[in-house]
């Protein structure tokens, strides 16, 4: 049975007037992702600092200078900014996961009637690390994906097959992997709502969001047509809105307020989108179980 689509996202965007806070975690993360890269930057350049001055020349701009265009980092710069990469990685995959099931959790208690943080809170702590699983084997699948796309060209090119016959197959590695990730990311898109609401596993959730897509995939061919205009206007018009008035304008402090206030317009209409997709999504799922029920 077909979903209203429509309803759906009239519904959704009603709930979420009534509890904005559904779109707390993703601003939790922005900001906490903000602090962790500008710390992990901080530490880089303190590391750096310290390379420097092991070099034992006095002209600081000299050391500079060698450190530069030495061509090499020592073996214990490179350990320290390689975990320190893997840290910041990680910091960021576990927020994200943490991020999407706690806005799940409370979209789901707005959809029912009212959401709150506890409700929130709770999703993160049980559904976290399956979220996060997911996020990894999803990254898995794309990346596979990619390879396979591209493992013909490769094959080609050690077997010495002609340039052209490479280039052929390149192109169409390059197409067909991005095919092959937009249908990872396509068939995978409501793995999230699934492990939150229904409890499973991570790739029980795969396996389920492929079924849903697959049960309901013009239902989902248009939330993905309205998600992506909707994506246009956040991502494209809401960023440049200024742009007449900075492109004509004469006054630099003006220039530079406008260009200010664009960013924080274009990231908090990232976060506030961000947040009605996941309630759009979880809505989705919530209707199609309840009409199984009936």
């Amino acid at each position: 049975m077909a979903l209203d689509v429509g309803r759906i996202f009239s519904r959704s965007l009603d709930v979420y007037q009534r509890n904005l806070k559904i779109a707390v975690p993703f601003f939790l993360e922005y900001v906490l992702d903000t602090a962790a890269l500008t710390l992990a930057v901080f530490l880089a350049v303190l590391a750096m600092g310290a390379s420097i001055l092991s070099m034992g020349v006095d002209d600081p701009r000299l050391a500079v200078y060698r450190f530069l265009t030495a061509g090499t980092l020592s073996l214990k710069l490179l350990v320290f900014l390689a975990f320190l990469g893997l840290v910041l990685f990680a910091f960021f995959l576990v927020l994200r996961a943490s991020a999407r099931a706690a806005t799940i959790g409370l979209a789901r208690g707005g959809i029912e009637g009212r959401a709150a943080f506890a409700g929130g809170m709770e999703a993160a702590r049980r559904h976290g690390l399956s979220v996060l699983a997911f996020l990894i084997v999803q990254a898995f699948m794309a990346s596979g994906a990619i390879l396979l796309a591209f493992l013909p060209a490769v094959l080609a090119g050690v077997v010495g097959a002609g340039s052209f016959a490479v280039t052929a197959l390149a192109i169409f590695g390059t197409a067909a992997g991005f095919l092959a990730v937009l249908a990872v990311f396509f068939f995978t898109l409501f793995a999230p709502q699934i492990i939150v609401l229904h409890g499973r596993g991570a790739v029980s959730a795969i396996r389920e969001s492929a079924e849903f897509v697959y049960s309901h995939l013009w239902d989902v061919v248009l939330y993905g047509l309205l998600a992506f205009g909707l994506s246009v206007v956040v991502f494209l018009i809401l960023p440049n809105v200024f742009m007449p008035v900075i492109a004509f304008s004469d006054s630099a402090f003006l220039k530079a307020s406008l260009e200010i206030l664009q960013g924080l317009l274009s990231l908090l209409g990232t976060i506030l989108l961000n947040a009605y997709l996941e309630t759009v999504k979880t809505a989705l799922v919530m209707e199609a179980a309840l009409r199984k029920t009936l």
